[in-house]
């Protein structure tokens, strides 16, 4: 069929619009008017390359991708509209399409460079080292002067670990193209993979000798040289890059991460505040940056500013954060830190919640609910941990204790035996069978071989002395429950019920000065060791020694 001459008058004119257009910035009327010289005249593949081409420009990929099948119906070997398709199925991840039309290409008109190039990188990408370095040799030796040849083959050979190759390709590299960055880029990188860093900052150096001002290779050689953990050099070269690029804030998000790095190893408080100043900076101008956000409540934690540290933990969960439960978690450990405890339960229990079937939230929020004397609550969170995961003597363990604090000893006795039967090791549990033996004033031989197996574990722990020496008391052996008691308060801190077991003691002596002084000490410890303890047994036992003492005063 021939094309009537009105037409192509239309399509010359629609495609002469359509240039007109493009030099004028108006890319989608540019588009519209190649389009319609396409209409007016199919064989005109100028049209189509430029539609194509502008269409790629504007992110219509779909649609240049369109065109370009299009031309190939109209011209199935139109290198133009391969080289578009070749892209197109490259950047969207289709590696083996990409490479079906570079090869193409490469048939059609070996003298395209790039094509040969984009060839060995798509074979590269879908993990043909081999075809990829097939490709690039018989490149090189046609064009032996070209540098990003050399280059990839480089590339490749890395991509293998071929390791001594691809040292040679780039030292070769470099010499024949000196100015060339991605020789040096590349070598160092080589150096890298096998952890020869002092090699790779002497060719960075080389090169930024020459080069002061190649943002890219500062960055390498500061990279290099936080994985050398020489962060006071890493954060130089990246200060250097932000007073230069002061608006940067990539550069200030490394600084901040270097910075972090280094604090972290060092516990170093000036590091923390200089990296927070760096993830201010970047939070700033990207509110929504998440990771920023979780840099900057870190190290509120880290400094100490636990009130700062919750604030931006909670406007994380606030947010809506994926890990919601973990920031509930972590402000209710904060709260816990401060002391608060009642306030730190209701982020405890909103993780747990959040998460139920995790055991370990479970028994977070029992430890909680122990610490605040709700022993019923903590006894439901406990069995709960114990339902999702019975093998944990821990769950055991504090269940005990909560029986404990209930009075309710029998129950006491099964679970912490059940903590001992999981972890014969459990030296708090051991404790604790032979304490509320002791307590009940009954299996005393047993409980003093509980206590016995604890004290072989933690020969010095005061506590357990101090059960140890209740045994001894019980069972009427008082001057080697006073040795055991003395040894015990000198090991802990003041503990009333400790100091009270002494008073005990003391009283049986009939050593009635020491027993009012040990009550006294019993009713004065610090509010925060008596976890709960009621101070009304020991305030009438005092009564009763100072009467007593009163008495004895009078009969004098």
């Amino acid at each position: 069929m021939v094309e009537h001459p009105q037409n192509r008058g239309s399509a010359y004119y629609h495609y002469m619009a359509g240039l007109m257009s493009e030099r004028q910035g108006k890319y989608q009327e540019a588009v519209d008017n190649y389009l319609l010289a396409i209409d007016s005249d199919e064989a005109l593949l100028k049209g189509y390359d430029r539609a194509a081409g502008l269409l790629l420009r504007i992110g219509n990929l779909g649609r240049a991708e369109e065109i370009a099948k299009r031309t190939l119906e109209a011209s199935p070997d139109h290198v133009p509209a391969l080289a578009i398709l070749g892209g197109i199925y490259s950047g969207t991840g289709r590696v083996k399409e990409a490479s079906l039309n570079f090869k193409r290409i490469v048939e059609l008109a070996p003298e395209r460079r790039e094509a040969w190039i984009y060839l060995a990188v798509s074979y590269l990408q879908s993990k043909r080292g081999s075809e990829a370095l097939k490709t690039l040799k018989i490149f090189n030796k046609k064009y032996p002067d070209d540098a990003l040849g050399l280059y990839y083959e480089g590339r490749v050979l890395g991509s293998m670990k071929r390791w001594s190759e691809a040292e040679a390709i780039f030292k070769e590299l470099i010499k024949k193209h000196p100015t060339f960055s991605k020789g040096y880029d590349g070598l160092g990188l080589v150096y890298r993979a096998q952890k020869k860093h002092d090699k790779a900052v002497e060719i960075y150096k080389r090169y930024l000798k020459g080069n002061p001002r190649d943002e890219n290779m500062q960055t390498r050689l500061a990279e290099t040289y936080i994985a050398m953990e020489s962060y006071d050099k890493a954060i130089g070269e990246y200060e250097e890059l932000a007073d230069r690029e002061p608006e940067d804030l990539a550069i200030h998000l490394k600084l901040g991460i270097t910075y972090w790095r280094q604090a972290e190893i060092a516990n170093d408080t000036d590091a923390y505040n200089k990296a927070l100043h760096h993830f201010q900076l970047v939070r700033a101008a990207k509110k929504d940056d998440r990771k920023i956000a979780y840099y900057i409540a870190t190290i509120y934690e880290r400094l100490g500013l636990i009130d700062k540290a919750i604030e931006a933990w909670k406007k994380l969960a606030d947010d809506g954060d994926k890990d919601a439960k973990d920031i509930h978690l972590k402000i209710a450990e904060l709260y816990e830190k401060q002391g608060n405890t009642q306030e730190g339960l209701k982020f405890a229990e909103t993780a747990s919640a959040l998460n139920p079937n995790d055991p370990e939230l479970q028994y977070f929020v029992g430890l909680l609910h122990n610490k605040l004397q709700n022993n019923k609550a903590a006894e439901k969170s406990f069995l709960k941990a114990i339902s999702l995961n019975d093998k944990t003597g821990k769950y055991y363990f504090f269940l005990g204790v909560t029986y404990e604090k209930m009075e309710m000893y029998g129950k006491c006795i099964e679970v912490m035996k059940k903590a001992v039967e999981l972890n014969p090791k459990h030296a708090n549990a051991l404790n604790y069978l032979g304490y509320i033996y002791a307590v009940q004033g009954t299996n005393l031989k047993t409980a003093q071989k509980h206590i016995m197996e604890a004290l072989e574990l933690e020969p010095d722990n005061g506590y357990f002395i101090d059960s140890l020496g209740w045994i001894y008391y019980k069972q009427g052996r008082l001057k080697e429950a006073l040795k055991q008691l003395l040894l015990a308060v000198r090991n802990i801190p003041p503990d009333p019920t400790v100091l009270e077991h002494l008073g005990d003691v003391y009283a049986s002596l009939d050593n009635l000065k020491a027993a009012k002084n040990a009550y006294e000490r019993s009713l004065s410890a610090d509010q925060d060791d008596a976890h709960g303890v009621d101070r009304e047994p020991v305030k009438k036992k005092l009564k009763a020694i100072e009467a007593k003492i009163s008495d004895k005063g009078e009969k004098r």
